[in-house]
């Protein structure tokens, strides 16, 4: 009889690529087809999450022409507080922003050699406070009332925004 394997599930970050057998146990048959949330089969286990946050259910279903098919279920969840493709600019430019939450002093360095402009911002976009950077930079955000910021650092072409609270 053919087997499709123990349902399970997967968590992944917003724009992350995900292997589906990853969400599967037991015994598989590997001769199956993979259908995403749509319910349109795809070519293979290998995924990729998009920008929305969620849940998605994908089914494997494996076939016999003499026994019924065998079909599972891996449910991937899609984190909203994480996304890989920022992961990858900020591990590139090596960016470190501590501590958060702060109570005033925010400590900004970076490995990648070069000058970045900082930006603060509020929670509506409006640009509070503008410096220049190259390796490391003190931000004092003691002026500000308590609440969410927002720190936008900017260097060859690539943006990081990470949201920061002042206490």
């Amino acid at each position: 009889a053919p087997s499709a394997g123990q349902d399970g599930s997967i968590t992944v970050c917003l724009n992350e690529p995900f292997v589906l057998w990853n969400g599967l146990s037991g015994n598989i048959d590997a001769n199956g087809t993979w259908y995403n949330a749509s319910n349109v089969a795809i070519p293979g286990a290998q995924d990729t999450s998009g920008n929305l946050a969620g849940q998605y259910n994908y089914d494997y279903i494996v076939t016999s022409p003499v026994c019924p098919s065998d079909t599972s279920n891996v449910l991937v969840v899609v984190d909203g507080s994480c996304d890989f493709t920022a992961s990858i600019e900020e591990n590139q430019m090596g960016l470190s922003m501590y501590p958060n939450p702060t109570s005033g002093i925010l400590q900004i360095s970076k490995s990648q050699i070069g000058s970045a402009s900082v930006e603060v911002l509020d929670l509506n976009g409006k640009v509070l406070q503008n410096s220049a950077m190259q390796q490391h930079l003190t931000l004092d955000l003691s002026a500000y009332p308590r609440g969410m910021y927002m720190v936008k650092v900017q260097m060859n072409g690539v943006s990081i925004i990470e949201r920061i609270a002042v206490q």
